[in-house]
């Protein structure tokens, strides 16, 4: 064998790292007190041309959802205040946002349903996003794809590459503000859905006592640790039946319920209808198009 091959062979094993760092470049290593970026769990994407079916009144999800129209018509109103969607600029819905849809016929739509898996608390208001050529041209690759309805991961790249674009964009405006105790708190809950730590082991996390840990998270969310775990499941659930044919037994084993009466009449307490309904829901014509 040849020096050189016996160099091959060591070096394969064994390599000597030499990475010369010039300094000139930006940094984006993680570090202690920033937030992770956004990791999206795109459940649907679509298009279609409006039509005044497009009415639906009081929409209300526990995904994300993100509207982009190629023209000037269609709105979305919550509350009093109307939000126009504006030609090419995306239109940002958080979850649990209640909102009316006001049609325009003729008007190219494209939407997505989506998770995103990030520190802190979501928006409580719709976010009006200004258009910029990389919102624009990834929306226009990712209509591409979608008349490609065979590359499944092609269009989910191209979602991910549009939901990047349009955060790049939006900024602070999308990133929730920074508490770490909370983030630290947030992010066991929600890595932890199926067997979901208690009060005492959660007040563990920030240095405080199980009531006075108790007031602060309420203070923060609006919601007791008990309560907001129970949300957080129930959404976990709401993925699983709307988008896998999971029996109802299995999502509530999935979820951390002892049986399916349980999970049943959490679900429809928090949900405002069953896990079966919100299931046939999901399959009809209205929610699809939404």
């Amino acid at each position: 064998m040849s020096q050189s091959s016996n160099s091959v062979s060591k070096n394969a094993f064994t390599p000597q790292w030499r990475e010369p760092f010039t300094g000139a470049g930006v940094r984006l290593t993680r570090v202690a007190g920033t937030g992770a970026m956004p990791v999206f769990d795109v459940l649907e994407v679509g298009e279609m041309t409006l039509g005044r079916e497009w009415s639906y009144r009081s929409v209300c999800s526990p995904f994300w959802r993100i509207y982009q129209n190629a023209s000037p018509g269609a709105a979305v109103r919550v509350g009093r205040q109307r939000f126009d969607l504006a030609a090419d600029r995306p239109l940002v819905l958080p979850p649990g946002v209640e909102f009316d849809c006001v049609p325009a016929v003729g008007v190219l739509h494209l939407w997505a349903h989506f998770s995103v898996s990030q520190a802190g608390l979501p928006p409580r208001e719709p976010i009006v996003v200004r258009p910029s050529q990389t919102t624009k041209a990834t929306a226009e690759e990712l209509q591409r794809s979608i008349a490609r309805p065979l590359e499944a991961d092609a269009i989910r790249h191209c979602a991910n590459a549009w939901l990047h674009a349009v955060w790049a964009r939006a900024g602070e405006r999308l990133a929730p503000a920074s508490q770490p105790r909370l983030d630290r708190v947030l992010r066991e809950i929600r890595e932890n859905v199926t067997t979901p730590p208690d009060v005492k082991t959660l007040a563990g996390l920030t240095g405080l006592a199980p009531s006075a840990f108790s007031r602060w998270f309420k203070n923060l969310t609006g919601s007791s640790p008990a309560g907001f775990v129970r949300r957080e499941r129930i959404v976990a659930a709401c993925r699983l039946l709307r988008y896998t044919d999971l029996s109802i037994e299995q999502i509530a084993a999935a979820t951390g319920f002892t049986n399916r009466y349980h999970f049943t009449r959490v679900f429809s307490e928090q949900a405002g209808t069953g896990p079966s309904a919100f299931r046939r829901e999901g399959r009809g014509f209205g929610a699809s198009k939404v």
